[in-house]
């Protein structure tokens, strides 16, 4: 059976992550200080001309950007995928059954991969995802007692609670951490659906509303893990990201963009930017996938691109900006 050298998951996920040996992020600086879209650039390019020789020599999974995750998975099942590019936990779980089926085998984290415009030592550059808003609607019959469960739910009790179960119950500490009792660790690792924790008041949600994530600090991690899991992705992290991770905390032009006047003419064709590099790199020809690029980029200039970036250089105008970032 052939086996593909580099393959993903559904719609390409996550091969196209090469593109952070090419450029930083989406939007860079043009050298006299004002911004643009990577797209235009010659860092695109070579982007796009790498992945089509990728395509052309058999490298790359030409099914990669078409399959679904049951038809990803069952090559991998297979062992018809060398390199997967993924996040770690989807590699781990995807790989369970080819590796105990293939003992000595298995998915090793390599990495990290050269960064365009980043020094060797420098830490990961991440942004925080995630705004989940909590709200007390005007029907709601008693907004005391509303903001009571919400305190208590930001409480460091709340939150061992709806995380961890009931103490003595669930869980008790042992040397002053949280431990798992075998019974219920056994319980849930067993039922794959999730029910059983469910019925034990356990992941129904309220945990989305428990405030900064303290499943470390307060906690003691996550109890009902796999704990050769976890062992696994603390070690793929260190050789993933040695240097640590920094948190972005400056302006990203591709939320300003969205401001602009007229950026509801102008997104249709924003939004081609990733269908036409797919298009691109399946061509028979450098020429013919530049080609496929410039094209789009015409049709981006005439609905209103070059206003849309006037509006994000003057309102980024003298503010920090993100100039490098690596996919969560």
């Amino acid at each position: 059976m052939p086996v593909m050298p580099l393959g993903g998951f559904h719609d390409g996920w996550a091969v196209g992550i090469g593109n952070t040996l090419f450029y930083g992020t989406s939007y860079v600086d043009k050298g006299d200080g004002s911004l643009e879209n990577v797209f235009f650039t010659k860092a695109y390019e070579e982007y796009t001309l790498y992945y089509r020789k990728l395509i052309s020599e058999g490298l790359l999974d030409p099914e990669v950007f078409t399959q679904t995750d049951p038809i990803a998975n069952e090559k991998i099942k297979q062992g018809r995928i060398a390199i997967l590019a993924a996040h770690y936990p989807a590699i781990l779980d995807a790989s369970k059954d080819y590796v105990k089926a293939h003992p000595g085998s298995d998915y090793v984290p390599v990495g990290p991969l050269d960064r365009a415009g980043a020094e060797p030592n420098r830490p990961v550059d991440l942004g925080i995802q995630g705004n989940n808003v909590t709200v007390i609607t005007k029907k709601c019959k008693d907004v005391d007692a509303a903001l009571k469960l919400l305190d208590f739910l930001a409480s460091d009790e709340g939150f061992m609670l709806v995380h961890y179960g009931v103490e003595g119950v669930h869980w008790e500490k042992v040397d002053g951490k949280a431990v798992a009792k075998k019974e219920w660790f056994d319980k849930f690792n067993e039922d794959t659906t999730g029910k059983v924790k469910r019925n034990q008041g356990i992941a129904i949600g309220l945990e989305n509303m428990t405030g900064l994530d303290r499943i470390n600090s307060v906690g003691g991690g996550d109890i009902w893990a796999d704990q050769d899991r976890l062992a696994a992705m603390d070690k793929a992290r260190k050789i993933l990201r040695p240097n640590g991770i920094s948190i972005i905390s400056a302006f990203n032009p591709g939320d300003v963009i969205t401001k602009a006047p007229n950026w509801d003419a102008l997104k249709p064709s924003m939004d081609q930017m990733d269908p036409v590099w797919k298009q691109a790199i399946f061509t028979k020809s450098d020429d013919a996938a530049l080609k496929v690029i410039n094209d789009l980029r015409d049709q981006i200039k005439k609905t209103g691109y070059d206003d849309a970036m006037k509006y994000v250089n003057e309102e980024l105008k003298g503010k920090d900006v993100v100039k490098l970032a690596m996919p969560n």
